[in-house]
């Protein structure tokens, strides 16, 4: 049992070290990067000192479950993003409407408004333009803010969550590309393997004629 165990430990290592000479690098947020074998045969023979060419393909498989992993977390957290924006951007309209109203009328100033009670109904309210507003910070905590201290947290909140925004959209490209490459790598790695092992077998095939052919 132990020399199995040692056996699949041994494995493991050499996926690992294979994986390691498929990449490289990393783009800035640590996803790796495949590299582009020119030449699969030299590659082969050369950087991976002879592996088989089922442990090259699965050690490319693996990467590109990691990257379909990837993809995955990184959708939902696109998702959150994109709903994160134009929530804080309603939020910093109603402020400034709310700001807007007492510049105009003062302390007593109120304004009229609609707020939704469920997705499909909505209930009329008068709000009063106190010159402050309490803001969900998430974790069922809410504080109160001044109207220039609400905007500017929301502003900044804005703009973290555009830079998201756009982070996620650049590492899910940056997937996209990678898995494409890496499904290239399987076919070509595959096909020079099948490519191989025929051109064995008709070396065999001549030899065999040949010597038929001095036995006769």
């Amino acid at each position: 049992m132990a020399s199995m165990a040692d056996k699949a430990d041994e494995k493991a290592q050499e996926n690992i070290d294979i994986e390691q000479t498929l990449l490289r690098g990393q783009n800035e947020r640590g996803i790796p990067e495949v590299r582009f074998i020119d030449d699969v045969e030299y590659f082969l023979e050369t950087e991976v000192n002879g592996a088989a060419v089922e442990t090259v393909i699965g050690a490319y498989t693996t990467l590109l479950s990691k990257f379909r992993t990837y993809e995955v977390n990184l959708i939902q957290q696109r998702m959150k993003a994109k709903l994160r924006v134009p929530e804080i951007e309603k939020t910093l309209t109603i402020i400034k409407q709310l700001e807007k109203a007492q510049e105009e009328a003062g302390e007593e100033a109120t304004l009229d408004t609609h707020y939704n009670l469920s997705d499909v109904l909505y209930a009329r309210a008068e709000v009063q333009c106190s010159g402050t507003v309490c803001l969900w910070l998430g974790a069922q905590v809410m504080v109160e803010f001044t109207y220039a201290e609400a905007t500017a947290w929301l502003e900044k909140h804005l703009e973290r969550a555009r830079a998201r925004l756009s982070s996620t959209d650049e590492d899910l490209q940056h997937l996209r590309s990678n898995k494409i490459l890496t499904e290239v790598a399987i076919a070509r790695v595959y096909n020079y393997d099948i490519k191989r092992k025929k051109a064995v077998n008709g070396h065999s095939d001549d030899a065999g004629v040949e010597e038929e052919k001095t036995t006769a």
